[in-house]
């Protein structure tokens, strides 16, 4: 008997996935498409790799990927197996994968990945240090600590830039809620606002300029998320987590950076 097709079934195209890796701020984009309608319209997905409790200081350690980082971009199809190691799918000349491309109809390019990690750290050194963050000196203090514990991330960077990955870009990390108490019981850490809004700061201008030093983008949130240094609660449905409109916000700023430069939209209404 001859196949026969469903009439009202019509393939459309295949969408581009940005890959979102890290941390519980990468589940608000799982598999959410995104059109963009600048000068041509492009259909995009995200693609949310999510390793619990994934801390910056442990992206890179001696002289490895994270175990977690590593089984998830193999599961993504981002690394494959090459001859003594892992390489870039996008990359790797063996037959194989050229077969596996041509299987699947498609030209092996080069994927877009977006790391966020950070946050966990920050939570960390919020509850072992919280004197010293208050009063004079405290600021050049968070500063070498957060220096320090970005370090393997920096490391990590690296990593990805000598296996190919050169469309890599970090998250700024989300400012924390404004309350105190909704911090208190989500984290279980008794701090201040003002501390917390200081700490997210330092961090994210230390971000900025790891990703500056290993030529990573660094996508800035804060004008879509912040009111000055501030939450913008409505964006965040459990205080620490963004949600729909924030994510659409992300994604604008990720696909103007692919786009190299083109104008980034104006921040969120609020």
């Amino acid at each position: 008997m001859a196949a026969t097709f469903d009439s009202a079934t019509t393939y459309l195209d295949r969408p581009t996935p940005l890959h979102f890796i890290g941390d519980s701020h990468t589940l608000a984009f799982s598999d959410r498409l995104y059109l963009h309608a600048g000068t041509e319209r492009k259909l995009f997905i995200g693609r949310t790799g999510y390793i619990n409790g994934l801390h910056a200081r442990d992206v890179f350690a001696g002289d490895a990927l994270h175990g977690s980082l590593i089984a998830t971009l193999s599961a993504a199809g981002l690394i494959v197996d090459g001859d003594d190691a892992f390489e870039a799918y996008h990359r790797s000349p063996r037959t194989h994968w050229q077969r596996v491309a041509g299987a699947e109809g498609r030209e092996r390019s080069e994927p877009c990945i977006v790391l966020s990690c950070g946050t966990l750290d920050l939570v960390r050194i919020l509850g072992e240090l919280a004197s010293e963050l208050r009063g004079a000196g405290s600021a050049a203090f968070a500063a070498r600590h957060i220096d320090a514990t970005f370090a393997p991330l920096a490391s990590g960077l690296q990593w990805f830039r000598a296996m190919g990955f050169d469309r890599l870009a970090v998250l700024s990390i989300v400012p924390f809620a404004r309350s105190d108490d909704l911090f208190r019981e989500y984290f279980l850490v008794r701090t201040d606002a003002a501390v917390r809004e200081s700490i997210v700061g330092i961090a994210n201008r230390a971000l900025a300029h790891v990703c500056a030093r290993h030529g990573v983008a660094f996508i800035d949130r804060s004008a879509d998320l912040c009111d000055g240094s501030v939450q913008r609660n409505e964006l965040f449905p459990d205080c620490i987590h963004i949600g729909e409109q924030a994510a659409t916000a992300t994604v604008r700023r990720v696909i103007a950076w692919l786009r190299g430069g083109e104008q980034l939209p104006e921040p969120l209404d609020g």
